[in-house]
């Protein structure tokens, strides 16, 4: 049930992506806006916005951790999806989380620097960080408005609440089901 609830969610995300969004694909305006993200343009681009934005890099390394530690658990392979994340967000990471199946044996992984509770609660504060940042400092019209005529603001926020929401608790929860009570020091 959990798998084709990943498979809806992946097909909706796309499906919103390609006939709800706004503006069209290879608007210049969203090319400007990932210039200027990168500090590569003059486009005035508000806190909020770049904070999302940011993000979205910081996420796929969160998610990642829990995916690397249950890495022995699944035949199928995260690396491909992961990296994949860095690009296309939730679009790379639920086709996995669909396609890996149930736990096929093995132990979680541990001992890693990339399965740290250290990495995590670092980047988790960073990314807690980069929220309350947006929040109290951003200017929220103005990401209202960069949402209705971007494509790529309307599809990353999407993307960030897909990401942030809903892959970040289930994970977290996947794997806290998974540890055995022997287990419980990861």
């Amino acid at each position: 049930m959990v798998r084709l609830f990943f498979l809806l969610l992946w097909l909706a995300f796309f499906a919103n992506a390609c006939f709800f969004a706004p503006g069209s694909f290879n608007d210049p305006q969203d090319l400007e806006l990932v210039k200027a993200s990168f500090g590569l343009s003059k486009l005035p681009l508000d806190l909020s916005v770049l904070l999302v934005f940011s993000s979205l890099g910081v996420l796929p390394l969160l998610l990642g951790s829990y995916l690397h530690t249950s890495r022995s658990l699944y035949q199928l392979p995260y690396l491909p999806f992961l990296l994949g994340s860095m690009f296309l967000g939730a679009g790379a990471l639920l086709p996995y989380l669909f396609l890996r199946g149930e736990p096929v044996g093995g132990v979680l992984g541990k001992g890693d620097f990339y399965s740290s509770k250290l990495l995590r609660w670092t980047l988790g504060i960073a990314l807690v960080a980069m929220i309350l940042t947006a929040l109290f400092f951003g200017n929220w019209a103005e990401y209202l408005s960069w949402f209705s005529r971007s494509r790529l603001v309307y599809v990353m926020s999407f993307d960030w609440v897909i990401l942030a929401c809903i892959l970040w608790p289930y994970l977290h929860y996947t794997e806290k089901s998974l540890v055995s009570p022997a287990q419980t020091s990861l």
